[in-house]
């Protein structure tokens, strides 16, 4: 993935799941430990994440609401995370690649959007809560952060307008600060993270 060109966002995908397989190795034992958000356990933000996709999947194959209700208060951390990860991707990742040129919107919480949009959704939600992961465990400084710099360059650009709709929405705070050269420290600072 370079900082010009047109990318495959199926790749863009599997790299940023990458990216969160590798934060939740940093994981330690006891999820009930906060985590770098306020108020979130990092259970909490393995559920939030791991949910997450399961609601795309079934935004994307028009499941029915009481599932994406139901998904919302699941255990996604038994048995462990990295297996109901890896289960929940394989589900969700077929479903993209089944329905990624379909013209209708899908359905979100943020409003209604193309499935291409949602999938790039999906990799900003998956690489900035890995960054929120290795934050937690004493990990500081854009340096250690897990994320590939053009991985973070590509979603800073192809998001650029939806995070800011987003941050307006409330689900992220307000950039703090001032534009960084770091493609990774600029998409964290995008998404309210400093």
């Amino acid at each position: 993935m370079g900082q010009t060109g047109p990318v495959d966002e199926l790749i863009a995908l599997d790299r940023s799941a990458q990216v969160w397989r590798d934060a939740l190795a940093l994981l330690p034992q006891d999820l009930s430990a906060p985590s770098y958000l306020p108020e979130w356990s990092l259970a909490t933000v393995v559920n939030h994440v791991h949910g997450g996709g399961v609601r795309y999947r079934l935004y994307v194959e028009g499941g029915p609401g009481g599932e994406v209700t139901q998904s919302r208060s699941a255990d996604w951390c038994s048995p462990s995370p990295d297996t109901v990860f890896d289960q929940t991707q394989v589900a969700l990742r077929a479903a993209f690649v089944a329905h990624l040129g379909r013209p209708e919107p899908v359905p979100h919480p943020a409003g209604a959007m193309p499935v291409a949009a949602l999938l790039r959704l999906r990799c900003l939600e998956l690489t900035v809560h890995a960054w929120d992961i290795a934050k937690s465990v004493d990990l500081t400084g854009v340096e250690t952060c897990p994320m590939p710099s053009d991985l973070a360059d590509w979603l800073s650009r192809e998001m650029a307008e939806g995070l800011r709709g987003l941050s307006t929405q409330g689900y992220f705070a307000a950039p703090p600060g001032s534009h960084s050269d770091d493609p990774r420290a600029e998409l964290l600072r995008l998404c309210g993270r400093s």
